[in-house]
């Protein structure tokens, strides 16, 4: 169930790294270097932090990771695998973990250890990407309203609750009758802003939902930054927050 969210998740923010993009001005961003070719966004770096209830304890477990994935642009290296790399945050190595379309990615591994939840220091070395160091001290998302996601909900009398974020530039509510498929699911989406958010559904919308113990709320926010490094290639450095709940779904 965590690969599969977390998959979903790592791709939608792949997908949008290697877009064109416009650079945040960011008074650390700019290291002195020849020349500025190119507006393209080439990688992006992540700190995240994610929750579920999913074990035998049917307690929320945090953990934490960071990714690193490099997009295969032709205009700065050829169309292969960017293996040899060194990728580091706070003192923690990354280790290469493989590629996937146009990426090449370097992870570390899940861990309830705290990588650091206020100065991300990520620093790059190797033969395929100019070296740079980055500390990106944008504040990490906040939810302060956990409690508030709900363990069930009733299909008759529908299901209101209020979410409160802090510190995103971008956040996501899916709510779903199934965590065993990712077909053949209801499921219903919010997007989220800074502030208090009055999440409702209403009976009609949950008629054709599955009765169960199965269904899940998965709430994700982030706070992130593109700012040109390593002579004028932009990078986008991401804080996220992921928790997932089991939701049991009444008649």
């Amino acid at each position: 169930m965590k690969n599969a969210i977390l998959f979903c998740s790592a791709l939608s923010v792949f997908l949008s790294s290697c877009k064109k993009e416009d650079t945040h001005p960011d008074s650390e961003a700019t290291l002195p270097c020849a020349y500025n070719d190119t507006t393209a966004l080439v990688g992006a770096f992540e700190n995240s932090v994610y929750s579920d209830n999913f074990g035998n304890s049917g307690l929320l477990v945090t953990s934490q990771s960071a990714i690193a994935r490099f997009c295969k642009e032709p205009m700065y290296w050829p169309c292969n695998d960017i293996t040899n790399n060194q990728v580091s945050i706070n003192t923690h190595t990354l280790s290469y973990y493989g590629n996937a379309g146009c990426s090449s990615s370097y992870l570390l591994p899940w861990s309830t250890n705290t990588i650091n939840l206020n100065n991300d220091n990520w620093s790059v070395s190797g033969d395929s990407i100019l070296a740079f160091n980055y500390t990106y001290r944008t504040p990490f998302p906040v939810v302060s309203t956990v409690n508030n996601i709900p363990d069930s909900i009733n299909k008759s009398g529908g299901s209101t609750f209020t979410i409160n974020i802090s510190n995103v530039i971008a956040g996501t509510l899916v709510i779903a009758d199934s965590s065993q498929s990712l077909t053949n699911v209801n499921a219903v989406t919010y997007n989220l802003s800074n502030g208090i958010n009055v999440i409702s559904l209403s009976p009609s919308q949950l008629s054709n939902w599955a009765t169960n113990n199965s269904g899940f709320i998965s709430l994700k926010i982030q706070n992130f930054l593109t700012v040109a490094v390593s002579c004028g290639r932009n990078y986008r450095f991401i804080k996220s927050y992921q928790v997932v709940k089991k939701l049991k779904i009444n008649p």
